[in-house]
């Protein structure tokens, strides 16, 4: 008689454990034409420099850094102390988000040095025009919608807006 064997695919599943759609870079992130490095994401362009071997894995990181950044800082971002340096604790090293006093492309760049993520983020002003405008807006109305993985996409639950 022979025995089955209990097979595990390797599969990505199409919800995460909150019901949301993961972020998945091969589908979500397309080059820009034109300029090296810059991945477009729903309207955000990150800029991943130096190039990384596995860019899957560095937009990953970087969006997470992004929505870590959502959900754990609630600064006013169009004043003069929103500007400052903001340290965040992500997994597998820490990450700087910087924001620029400048206005210039919108780009959001994502820099690894010296074990950790450094996030350029765009001016304030420019966040709504450059596919940014959900840290500004999104806000978490439930658990299932705290955690969802991308809040870019708008809400992953079926709270009334109030």
């Amino acid at each position: 008689m022979r025995t089955r064997k209990n097979l595990q695919s390797n599969q990505e599943s199409l919800f995460d454990e909150h019901g949301a759609v993961p972020f998945r870079p091969d589908e979500d992130a397309k080059l820009v034409p034109g300029r090296k490095f810059v991945h477009d994401i729903e309207g955000m362009h990150v800029r991943l420099l130096p190039a990384p071997r596995n860019y899957r894995n560095a937009l990953r990181i970087s969006i997470d850094a992004l929505c870590k950044l959502h959900r754990t800082q609630r600064k006013p971002w169009n004043s003069p102390g929103g500007m400052n340096p903001i340290q965040l604790d992500t997994w597998p090293h820490s990450t700087v988000i910087l924001i620029r006093k400048t206005r210039d492309n919108g780009t959001v760049k994502a820099t690894y040095r010296a074990g950790r993520l450094e996030l350029s983020l765009p001016h304030p002003l420019l966040w709504s025009e450059s596919g940014l405008g959900w840290l500004r807006s999104y806000r978490a109305c439930c658990e299932r919608n705290g955690n969802n993985p991308t809040p870019w996409r708008g809400k992953a639950c079926g709270c009334d807006e109030s």
